[in-house]
């Protein structure tokens, strides 16, 4: 069936093994493949048949569970197997999609002093409205023919448009004694849409726009509001190969590469060793083929004219194994209309099997050696020289920053406008040293144009030691810098297996070896080339601010055995090790820190349902004066756990050093997860910190699920700290539909800072969800 589905009019298929026989089918006419449309006007008894069986937009709640299960699974222009229902069966085809969802959260708490007492003074209170809305506006695609295989792919061509907006008023009152401390009451409001598109060659791009508001109700303050609409662009990675004016540049590059490299010439191992006579005197030559009448091997035919067969011009085939023998095939060029492949220039090897000539396993010796002379040759690959895998993007955006109090130099209400234009280049390649032996090289360089709208007003130290005859507070408008880094990698993944017939039940061992090596450079920043270029400093907001002088060195290794049993054929990672370090090579590190810790994983798996770990961390660093201890860190970790997923156990222990204060400390951790039936499921997770100073239990979480007919319930409590710290203790109850978790609803309570929320919320959201992030302390 899927053969002749690949055939056009007057084709002949190759030959076809069956049940009774071998068949060989030539297609006398073909008719145009109909429509979903028309399908379901010529045969749907349903009231949409008219429309072609357009339904249009249809939320989950006006599907039955049968057909909603099915939709949600689909993606764009995909159709669905047979669905049985009470009156019939349904198949259904998604043309478009949309998605809308939000929350409301409404909270109210008490302002408290942090000081570390035991009955901190109550100042006033906060409350906060907000309202969250987010949809997918819509979501489309485009195919270009509606044939089998657009339903055998994803989608090729997709664009969508999504909006985020939130509005939320906030507001703090503190008691009339506490006079110095300014009361808020603020609105904001914020609006942003964004644009999705992905092209049939697989790129994608991603703009935005943005807008949003913040304004003081009170009127004890500036009103702050957006001056500029925030627009970003990404555009798609485009791959050197397939830009016209780089294709004719690539196939040279691939030549010096082969000759660099010493491979034997396909012709010339044509003329010596092919058995195809009509060939062999052209180097293998078929010239220009097509699916009518190529007079080759069908199953040549197809690798060299299916486009899903992987070779692309200048590619080199595997041996190709038929019964008359083996076939090797180099692609010399293609055309292609409407993305399909009709022609193709090719040349081939043909090795044959003959009673008295050669036998089989002959003829495959032979493909084999003749196939590495093509592929490998004398000195090992140069795919680096090559414009494959080489990839080139371009960004740009414009951006609104502000900050109330802009820490360096104290000022209110400052406004920055920037606009960067950034250009990436990206390049993977294998050096291969053998068949079964590579080197995955991968390198990429940035270079970053950014824009300022003023710089950053000059200090009095600096106007004294850098900026002479500058006032204090001095600007300019306009700032452009400059900024670049260059990333490289380099991996190989090497393996043994062994075969130890004196193990019961162990069919084979595989020893996995994978090193990685990476180095990331980075010129000085801005700040360090300001006093050499006598140019203003700029504000540190976005990406100007994390663009520092780096030459790190990075290395990682992992280390793994896993076992096939013989019975089942089940793979299990018996033990593996893990490791990764660096080195800072800058010539002046802001710290004692050159070597990065060198971390050691090393995990145990004996059984199927038991595995155990240890973390090993050790500081290299030679410090001053002795700070550190070359132990860091050391943990270990046992995992109980059912296959099945219906109960797990966990116990950890650390002893790690604590760099602040400067002692050791040991933390055990505990957790327990009961899933004893389809609508119950208890956690429990404990956390024990021990030291000389503190003997306190530091975190204790207890969650109980419920799943009823339509209802899935959630009861949770937490209680995070210790007595002499920090401590935060929550309360929370949420209930969600079952066929929707994203109509919910919860309630949360915080002890320590009597504080409450009630929210509407997608999904269940995690311990202190509701409450927020407010430590209290005692």
């Amino acid at each position: 069936k899927s053969t002749v589905r690949t055939l056009n009019k007057g084709e002949i298929s190759r030959p076809i093994v069956g049940d009774s026989g071998v068949y060989i089918l030539k297609v006398q006419d073909k008719e145009k493949t109909p429509s979903f449309a028309e399908l379901a006007r010529r045969y749907s008894k349903s009231e949409s048949a008219e429309n072609g069986g357009d339904l249009g937009f249809k939320s989950r709640w006006q599907l039955t569970p049968e057909i909603r299960k099915q939709a949600s699974r689909l993606e764009l222009y995909n159709i669905s197997n047979p669905i049985k229902s009470d009156d019939g069966y349904r198949i259904i085809r998604i043309d478009k999609k949309t998605r809308f969802g939000g929350d409301v959260d409404i909270r109210i708490g008490d302002l408290y002093s942090y000081q570390y007492e035991k009955n901190p003074t109550k100042l006033g209170q906060t409350w906060s409205v907000s309202l969250n809305h987010s949809q997918t506006l819509w979501r489309s695609g485009d195919i270009l023919e509606e044939d089998y295989q657009t339903y055998q792919q994803r989608l090729r061509m997709q664009k969508y448009v999504s909006m985020m907006a939130r509005l939320s008023l906030a507001g703090e009152e503190y008691k009339q004694i506490y006079q110095s401390y300014t009361p808020e009451r603020e609105l904001k409001s914020y609006v942003g849409f964004d644009y999705y598109y992905m092209t049939k060659t697989g790129s994608s791009g991603h703009a935005r726009f943005i807008i949003d508001a913040t304004r003081d109700l009170l009127g004890l303050d500036t009103n702050v509001q957006q001056k500029y609409p925030e627009i970003n662009f990404n555009s798609p990675n485009y791959y050197l190969k397939d830009i016209k004016p780089f294709k004719e540049i690539n196939r040279e590059l691939h030549t010096i590469s082969e000759r660099i490299q010493g491979r034997a010439d396909f012709a010339d191992m044509a003329r010596k060793y092919s058995d195809d006579e009509r060939t062999k005197a052209k180097g293998g030559d078929l010239g220009w083929i097509s699916k009518q009448g190529s007079g080759i091997n069908s199953k040549v035919e197809s690798e060299i004219l299916d486009d899903r067969s992987g070779l692309d011009a200048g590619d080199i085939s595997e041996p190709i194994s038929t019964s008359e023998g083996y076939y090797i095939v180099k692609l010399d060029d293609v055309k292609e209309e409407f993305n399909k492949r009709i022609k193709a220039k090719a040349r081939i090897i043909f090795i044959e099997i003959k009673e008295g000539k050669r036998t089989k396993d002959e003829a495959s010796k032979l493909a084999d050696e003749i196939y590495r002379k093509l592929v490998e040759g004398k000195r090992p690959s140069l795919g680096f020289l090559t414009l494959d895998d080489t990839s080139l993007s371009f960004n740009t955006g414009a951006v609104n920053y502000f900050s109330d109090n802009y820490y360096e130099t104290q000022e209110k209400n400052v406004w920055l406008q920037t606009a960067d234009a950034n250009v990436s280049l990206s390049k993977r390649a294998v050096i291969r040293l053998g068949v079964t032996r590579e080197l995955n090289l991968s390198a990429s360089g940035n270079y970053q144009q950014i824009w300022h709208s003023k710089t950053r007003p000059l200090r009095d130290y600096e106007v004294e030691q850098d900026w002479i005859g500058k006032p204090i507070g001095y600007q300019e408008r306009n700032a452009f810098r400059n900024v670049w880094n260059i990333q490289t990698s380099l991996n190989t993944n090497l393996h043994r297996i062994f075969f130890p017939t004196f193990i019961p039940k162990v069919f084979a061992i595989k020893h996995t070896f994978n090193p990685v090596i990476s180095f990331d450079y980075s010129p000085p920043n801005t700040s360090d080339t300001d006093k050499m270029k006598k140019s203003l400093p700029l504000y540190r907001f976005g990406y100007i601010a994390y663009a520092y002088e780096r030459k790190n060195l990075n290395f990682r290794m992992s280390n793994d055995i896993e076992i096939k049993t013989k019975l089942k054929r089940e793979k299990i990672r018996l033990f593996s090790w893990y490791l990764r370090t660096s080195i800072d090579l800058t010539e002046e590190t802001k710290s004692n820190r050159r070597y990065g810790d060198i971390q050691n994983t090393f995990t145990i798996k004996p059984s199927e349902r038991l595995d155990f770990s240890t973390n090993l961390d050790l500081d290299p660093n030679a410090y001053t004066t002795k700070e550190r201890p070359f132990l860091s860190n050391f943990s270990n970790n046992i995992r109980y756990y059912d296959s099945e997923g219906r109960w797990s156990a966990y116990l950890n222990r650390h002893y790690i050093y604590n760099s602040w204060q400067k002692y050791y400390q040991q933390l055990y951790d505990c957790s327990i997860d009961l899933r004893w039936s389809k609508d119950w499921n208890l956690s429990i997770d404990l956390g024990y910190e021990y030291d000389k100073r503190v003997k306190d239990i530091s975190e204790i979480g207890f969650s109980l699920r419920r799943k009823l007919h339509c209802w899935d319930s959630v009861i949770t409590f937490s209680r995070r700290g210790t007595k002499g710290g920090y401590l935060r203790k929550d309360f929370t109850f949420s209930v969600a539909i079952a066929a929707d978790p994203g109509k919910s609803i919860g309630v949360g309570y915080d002890d320590i800072s009597k504080s409450w929320s009630l929210r509407s919320l997608p999904g269940m959201g995690r311990f202190g969800g509701y409450v927020g992030g407010r430590y209290m302390g005692y």
